[in-house]
């Protein structure tokens, strides 16, 4: 793709689509782990090809979803939205019950050409973590754009789209896009712009000994090496702020900041690596800091439960 200019010294101005495959936890557990990483396979490749359909290119996966590029926004928002039409179907139609989280943010982004892989692409910059966090605000069926975003589309999109004040990333306020289904109707899932009291999520880590809650008084929880975290770990594998956990309306999320990543592993599920990401913790698990978990009793490992 010429618009793609591996140059780590010079920005490109492009649309970031971060697209993943909503509920995979429950995804494995009505289907089982065989056939429930065969239809995220299924929708990851569809996926894949839409991208190219559409100008864009794969950037690199994030283990239930895609990270893309596109020349311009409208590429990005058709492209999004050619896949909502064929994996958000009714059950028996398209890739089965799946559906898509998608988000988008156009801005500079570094890109450099992976040292391993001839013909992969490795994004960096503020706008790649925007999309993540987009697609992380996203409910299932729903596109996520930033509003400097929004401003870069046609106007058909510009016309159907819902501006939420209550929700942010970096600073940057979100917008819901609507989408065409294929019976002709247009998608938009509605948003409260604030939910009753009690209708957060609580979640638990657990590290050795200890324990601790996000609830209505506390929101966010920083892991790291440095002591000013609210979890401190003693490990060179672990970075000085590594990571956060926090709850974001009705989800909770962890969000990587990391050198060595994090690996998130779902019961019954396989790990998922996080570099620079986000992921939406749902039911019980484990979260490992700097390396793998492999089943071991890491330095770096916490369990996690979110009711």
């Amino acid at each position: 793709m010429t618009f793609l200019r591996p140059d780590a010294k010079q920005a490109s101005t492009l649309c970031v689509l971060s697209a993943k495959v909503a509920d995979t936890p429950l995804i494995f557990q009505a289907l089982g782990g065989s056939e429930g990483a065969g239809l995220i396979f299924d929708c990851l490749g569809l996926m894949n090809s839409v991208i190219q359909c559409f100008g864009g290119r794969v950037l690199h996966p994030l283990g239930d979803g895609l990270l893309a590029a596109f020349p311009s926004a409208d590429n990005a928002a058709a492209a999004a939205e050619d896949m909502m039409r064929r994996i958000h179907r009714e059950p028996g139609q398209g890739v089965g019950q799946a559906a898509l989280r998608v988000g988008l943010h156009q801005g500079p982004v570094w890109v450099r050409e992976s040292d391993i892989c001839a013909g992969q692409y490795h994004a960096f910059g503020e706008t790649v973590r925007v999309a993540t966090r987009m697609a992380g605000l996203a409910k299932a069926g729903q596109i996520m754009a930033t509003q400097a975003t929004l401003q870069a589309l046609p106007a058909r999109w510009r016309q159907a789209a819902r501006l939420l004040e209550a929700l942010t990333a970096s600073g940057n306020r979100a917008c819901e896009l609507a989408w065409r289904h294929p019976d002709g109707s247009t998608m938009m899932t509605r948003l409260p712009t604030s939910l009753p009291k009690g209708a957060f999520n609580q979640a638990t880590l657990r590290y050795h000994q200890l324990r601790f809650v996000l609830d209505d008084s506390h929101s966010s929880l920083s892991l790291g090496r440095e002591y000013i975290n609210d979890i401190v770990f003693d490990d060179r594998r672990v970075s000085r702020q590594h990571a956060r956990v926090e709850r974001r309306r009705d989800k909770v999320v962890l969000i990587d900041n990391s050198t060595n990543g994090t690996y998130v592993t779902f019961e019954g599920a396989h790990e998922i690596p996080l570099k620079m990401e986000e992921i939406v913790l749902s039911g019980r698990g484990t979260i490992s800091l700097g390396c793998a978990h492999r089943g071991g009793d890491g330095a770096g490992v916490l369990e996690f439960e979110v009711l």
